[in-house]
């Protein structure tokens, strides 16, 4: 989840705007003042929050986000850069929960098409508190650097704090088809063309699903209960929170963090990866040694998280082993340095870190 804070719009302002005044020592200051830019370009986009962006954008020495979590540590590997420049666009789509009706769309740019390969779509779902005016904000840089990879990037804003349900209450039983809904708008979006988000996207090729925390359980529930309908290749679930666990049907990679106080790496991360009925799957678990259940989000993002989630869909959705000299089947199923588990993505448990690979 974003956090089992009770996050409203207003108070992740406010955390934005106090975490910004926060120093790492792991960082630069030209990383502060990008960061610091980032965030401004950010919320300078959404709706009554231009004057929080203009402030934020006066502070020098900014650096960490994430006060009160793990420091990022120095010497953590330098994070892959994706291939293209990427754009963004946000929808009102009618079909999605009342809670709010946007879904914002990440999407590559700056490419030919004549010589660039087809892209492939996929599906995110934020955290509990992570939705409304805070989605994007919060998922920023998860999803940019997602569609840097060659992806066409949804990212839903319903269900904050649950989705309604018809007794007036919120809950997150069917969060998970709020992901599916947004995998129904981008093909109605394909069958009308004309849109350049979606000009490259080969939507009948296959999906992916990616979730973090209760977005984590929504993309357990997608591949398990409607890979079929929706036809979803692979999923990564990034630190999900769940006590539920139907068996998922596509390839999946459960990321989780030894330091996870909300989504326990044993009882969650490890029990997605051992959920019976999957032996015959590829799949993986991975749990980070210096980070914890924000390695997702903007309150402690990690990243090196965004290139393995892409070089698990490449891999295991596209059957792209290599591109532009990026070996995604080392990355994934290799033990070299640059591998998941062999220090690419940072520290991580030994004891939790295995790949079975059943292609």
């Amino acid at each position: 989840m974003f956090g089992f804070y009770s996050i409203t719009p207003f108070s992740l302002l406010l955390l934005l705007f106090v975490s910004t005044l926060a120093l790492s020592a792991s960082r630069s200051d030209d990383e502060a003042h990008s960061k610091t830019a980032m965030l401004a370009d950010v919320l300078s986009s959404f709706d009554n929050v231009g004057s929080l962006a203009d402030v934020l954008s006066s502070f020098d020495n900014v650096g960490s986000l994430a006060p009160g979590f793990r420091p990022k540590p120095a010497d953590a590997p330098t994070p892959l850069a994706g291939f293209y420049s990427t754009a963004h666009k946000k929808y009102k789509v009618p079909e999605m929960d009342v809670t709010n009706k946007h879904i914002t769309v990440f999407y590559p740019t700056g490419y030919d098409a004549s010589t660039t390969p087809p892209f492939r779509l996929l599906a995110y779902a934020h955290g509990y508190g992570g939705g409304g005016i805070q989605t994007a904000p919060a998922y920023w840089e998860m999803c940019t650097a997602l569609a840097s990879f060659g992806y066409v990037v949804t990212l839903h804003h319903s269900c904050d704090l649950g989705c309604t349900k018809g007794d007036g209450k919120r809950g997150f039983d069917d969060y998970y088809k709020e992901q599916l809904k947004a995998i129904d708008f981008v093909s109605g979006m394909v069958s009308e063309g004309g849109d350049p988000a979606f000009a490259n996207l080969d939507f009948e090729a296959g999906v992916g699903v990616v979730g973090h925390s209760m977005g984590g359980q929504a993309t357990l529930f997608s591949s398990a209960y409607n890979a079929s309908s929706h036809n979803i290749k692979a999923a990564v679930y990034h630190y999900a929170w769940t006590k539920d666990f139907p068996v998922p049907t596509v390839p999946f990679l459960s990321m989780t963090s030894v330091y996870d106080d909300e989504a326990d790496a044993e009882t969650m991360g490890r029990a997605i990866f051992n959920i019976e009925g999957t032996e015959n799957l590829s799949r993986g678990i991975v749990s980070t040694s210096d980070f914890g259940h924000h390695e997702a989000d903007i309150l402690g993002f990690n990243p090196l998280v965004p290139q393995f989630t892409a070089a698990w869909m490449k891999v295991l959705m596209e059957g792209t082993m290599e591109q532009d000299g990026v070996s995604f089947e080392e990355m994934i199923f290799g033990s070299g340095v640059s591998s998941i588990c062999g220090g690419g993505d940072g520290d991580v448990d030994k004891d939790m870190c295995e790949i079975v690979d059943m292609r």
